[in-house]
């Protein structure tokens, strides 16, 4: 039985927009064979999706983008050797493309795709997902706080030095608590926030991608206290499209017992995009 695989080599996983996609289309078989065409494309699409109900009363609530369509011949016709064959090819991607995302309702990928054509037998088919990132540029944070008070008294005192957030990029916040709060800890929060509306129904969802708690009796009221949040390099960026917007927001809770929690919120810019 002859034995054919494609696959496709790249350099690396991330690219920016603007950027060249290097790689190549591998080849491997036992045995020489006629081939049509080799060729490689890429294919980008965002889509924002929403499920109301469920079961037989479900409605999906979908759109899509596309955003990259493009299909690169590379070689063929002729006859591809046995063992090992490499085809160069080189994409550009636009200077305009998202970034790659994927979020509680909102999606956006990019595909390469491998084709091996064969007369009279199955095609030799590979894909692979490249992932799209953004590059900020400097930008200057602006310090920004969040008061709770009781009856005019101030009980809890919120600052971030810069409100720029970016992949890496760690978020130093400072508080105090009054001596009048009367609560069982204060949570620290970084809250990615989700946007979309297909066919105008629209949603906001919150995923926590950072937090942390600190107990009453680990504060001193009246003194600063301090948190470094260290922030994943794969977070996305700040971003707005036409199916999607994704922005971050510190959130800071008291944690009350036998009543409602209170809370600050305040938001994000992104680092320069």
């Amino acid at each position: 039985m002859w034995m054919r695989a494609a696959g496709i080599a790249l350099p690396r996983e991330d690219f920016t927009p603007g950027e060249c996609v290097d790689g190549q289309v591998v080849v491997q078989n036992d045995k020489q064979f006629n081939c049509s065409r080799v060729s490689i494309s890429l294919f980008g699409e965002e889509m924002s999706r929403i499920v109301h109900g469920g079961g037989e009363d479900s409605h999906v609530h979908k759109e899509k983008r596309t955003h990259i369509d493009y299909q690169l011949p590379l070689w063929g016709p002729g006859q591809i050797p046995a063992g090992e064959s490499r085809f160069d090819f080189s994409l550009i991607l636009p200077s305009g493309l998202p970034p790659s995302y994927a979020g509680p309702h909102g999606n956006i990928s990019y595909v390469l795709k491998a084709k091996v054509e064969i007369p009279r037998s199955f095609d030799l088919n590979s894909s692979r997902s490249v992932q799209v990132v953004w590059v900020g540029s400097p930008a200057v944070g602006e310090r920004k706080t969040g008061i709770i008070e009781r009856a005019g008294v101030r009980v809890l005192y919120v600052e971030v030095e810069s409100d720029i957030i970016g992949p890496a990029a760690d978020i130093p916040v400072r508080f105090i608590l009054g001596g009048e709060a009367k609560c069982r800890g204060i949570r620290l929060q970084i809250l990615s926030c989700e946007a979309v509306a297909p066919e105008g129904c629209s949603k906001t969802s919150e995923s926590v991608v950072a937090e942390s708690y600190y107990r009453v009796d680990e504060i001193h009221p009246g003194l600063w206290a301090e948190h470094l949040f260290r922030m994943d390099s794969r977070l996305p960026p700040t971003f707005r499209t036409e199916l999607i917007e994704l922005t971050y927001q510190l959130k800071v809770i008291l944690d009350i017992p036998w009543g409602p929690d209170q809370a600050i919120s305040i938001p994000f810019r992104a680092a320069g995009f």
